[in-house]
C-alpha cells in the first residue's frame, strides 16, 4: 500500500491511498468465498468457476469489492499513521480498475494535546443559593397546585394584574432592533410570580386587560448564551387575565392530582422536592469542575471544528447563521469553543483512565432507561430505531459517554471550604 497525507487545515487531512496488488487480490478472495454461495445459471450450486462467478454478478461484485478496499484503506491509514479519528471520513474520489485501487479522502482527526492531571482536582464548595432548598420547593408547588385547582374570574375593567394571577399574554423581544423568534409568542397563559424568570413578572404588575407595555430587560444567567446579560426590550400585551382563588390543600385536591389523600400528596411533593435538589446540586458541581478542566487544559481546537458546532448551537434555537450579527457569531463561537474542548478532554481522560469508560451495553441500557421513564406510551426499541435514522442517537451516545466520565472526575475531585 501507498499513503500520502496532506494537512489541510489543524486536524483535517487529505489522504490519497493506494492498494498493493496484493491487497486487492486478497479481498477478491474474501468476497468470492461470499459468492461462491450463490446460485449461478448452468452450474451446480458450489460449482461455478471464478470467472463465471465474477461475470453473472459483475456490478454486485465490483461494488463489495469497492467497499471492502474502502474500509481496508480507512482502516490502514488509522494503523500506520497512528491516527485518531474524530469523525467518519468523507471519500471523495474511487477508481478501481485492471487490478488498480485507489481512493482520495478527507479524513478528521483529534487534536494532540497533553491531558493535566484531572484526579484530586481543588474546586471551592458548591452551594445551592438560599432560596433553593427542600422547604421552599415544597412550600412553591403546593401554593402552585392550589393555585391550578382553585377557582378563577375573570378581570373587571379595573382589575390590574398582581402576583398570583392567571394572565393570557402576547409578546416580541428585539435585541439591538433585531426580533428574537424565541421570545416571540402569541397567547401564553402564565402565572404572574410564577414565570420563572426573575424579575420579568415585576414589569407585569399593574397592567389592565387590553395594555400594551414595552420594557428593556436584562436577560439573566439562564438565557440563551447568546442573550444572557443582554438588553432585551419586550413588548407585552395583556389579552386576558383571571383573579384565582386558591382552593384548600386537602383530600380533595389530592384526588385531583391523582393521589388518595393530602398526606400522599405532601408526601409525593417532598420526594420531588429532593429529586429537583440533588440534580440542582448534580448540575452545578458538574459545571464547577466542567470549568476547571477547560480552565487547566490549555489547547487550540480547529476552527472549523468550533464553526461547525457553532452553526449546530444556532440551529437548536431556530436561527439561521447567516443572518446573525457579528456580534451573536462571537457569542456562539465562545460557547461552542467551550463545548468542543470539554468534548475532547473528557474523551481523552477516558483514554486514559479505563475507570472514565463504559461499555457500550452499558450506554444502551441507560438511553433505554431513560427514554422508557419519559416515553411511556412509545415502545423503547421503536424509538431507538427512529432516533438512529435521524441521527440522534449517536448524539445520545456520546452525552451518555461524556456523562459518565465527567462523573468519574467528580468523583476524585476535592471540595473545600
Amino acid at each position: 500500500m501507498e499513503i500520502e497525507v496532506n494537512e489541510l487545515e489543524p486536524c483535517k487531512l487529505k489522504i490519497n491511498y493506494f492498494a498493493s496488488p496484493e491487497e486487492i487480490q486478497n479481498k477478491k478472495n474474501e468476497i468470492l468465498t461470499v459468492f461462491r454461495k450463490a446460485p449461478i445459471p448452468g452450474f451446480r450450486k458450489g460449482k461455478a468457476t471464478d470467472a463465471a462467478i465474477i461475470s453473472h454478478y459483475r456490478n454486485q461484485f465490483d461494488e463489495s469489492l469497492k467497499k471492502a478496499l474502502v474500509e481496508d484503506a480507512f482502516h490502514n491509514v488509522i494503523f500506520e499513521k497512528k491516527l485518531k479519528p474524530l469523525a467518519s471520513p468523507f471519500f471523495e474520489n474511487l477508481f478501481l480498475a485492471d487490478g488498480k485501487f485507489n481512493c482520495t479522502f478527507t479524513l478528521f482527526v483529534k487534536p494532540d494535546f497533553n491531558l493535566e492531571k484531572f484526579i484530586g482536582l481543588e474546586i471551592k464548595k458548591i452551594n445551592l443559593p438560599d432560596d433553593f432548598n427542600e422547604n421552599v420547593i415544597i412550600s412553591k408547588t403546593i401554593d402552585d397546585l392550589k393555585i391550578k385547582f382553585g377557582t378563577s374570574k375573570p378581570f373587571d375593567q379595573n382589575d390590574t394584574l398582581q402576583n398570583g394571577d392567571t394572565a393570557v399574554i402576547s409578546y416580541f423581544a428585539k435585541y439591538e432592533n433585531e426580533n428574537i423568534p424565541e421570545l416571540t409568542s402569541d397567547g401564553d397563559s402564565v402565572v404572574i410570580g410564577n414565570i420563572g424568570v426573575k424579575g420579568l413578572d415585576t414589569n407585569l404588575i399593574g397592567m389592565t386587560v387590553n395594555e400594551i407595555k414595552t420594557f428593556d430587560f436584562i436577560a439573566p444567567d439562564t438565557s440563551k448564551p447568546q442573550l444572557i446579560g443582554k438588553n432585551i426590550t419586550f413588548t407585552v400585551t395583556l389579552k386576558e387575565a383571571y383573579k384565582v382563588t386558591p382552593c384548600e390543600f386537602d383530600d380533595d385536591l389530592a384526588l385531583k392530582c391523582g393521589k388518595s389523600n393530602s398526606k400522599e400528596l405532601e408526601e409525593f411533593i417532598t420526594q420531588l422536592a429532593t429529586i429537583e435538589v440533588v440534580s440542582k446540586s448534580k448540575m452545578m458541581l458538574a459545571e464547577s469542575v466542567s470549568k476547571k478542566l477547560l480552565e487547566i487544559n490549555n489547547f487550540n481546537v480547529p476552527e472549523w471544528l468550533v464553526l461547525s458546532e457553532a452553526k449546530t448551537l444556532a440551529s437548536k434555537n431556530r436561527l439561521s447563521w447567516d443572518t446573525l450579527t457579528d456580534d451573536k457569531k462571537t457569542q456562539y463561537i465562545s460557547s461552542a469553543t467551550d463545548s468542543v474542548k470539554l468534548a475532547l478532554i473528557l474523551d481523552k481522560i477516558r483514554e486514559t483512565d479505563a475507570d472514565a469508560q463504559i461499555s457500550d451495553q452499558e450506554v444502551f441500557s441507560l438511553i433505554k432507561d431513560n427514554l422508557s421513564k419519559i416515553n411511556i406510551t412509545n415502545n423503547t426499541d421503536d424509538l431507538i430505531n427512529k432516533l438512529n435514522q435521524n441521527g440522534e442517537l449517536q448524539l445520545l451516545i456520546t452525552r451518555v459517554r461524556d456523562e459518565h466520565a465527567l462523573n468519574f472526575v467528580i468523583s476524585k475531585t476535592v471540595f473545600v471550604e
